[in-house]
């Protein structure tokens, strides 16, 4: 709401999750412990996500400020 567009405008649930994963990172063992064991993890494998080491969320809503960045 704060850049008047929508975060992640994913198309599909493979598109939203590369979106997301670009700005957050991409979930591994080593930032997420158990991800991979997850059963919803478990149903992507066979889709090849890029790895995306995540941006800080000030770049990607530069109008929040720090409580904003911290609710987010």
């Amino acid at each position: 709401m704060v850049n008047m567009k929508p975060l992640f405008p994913g198309q599909k649930e493979g598109d939203e999750l590369k979106r997301i994963f670009k700005i957050v990172g991409t979930p591994n063992n080593q930032n997420w412990p158990g991800v991979e064991e997850l059963p919803q993890w478990k149903n992507w494998k066979g889709v090849e996500f890029d790895e995306y080491e995540g941006e800080h969320l000030s770049k990607i809503v530069p109008k929040l400020d720090k409580d904003g960045l911290d609710l987010l």
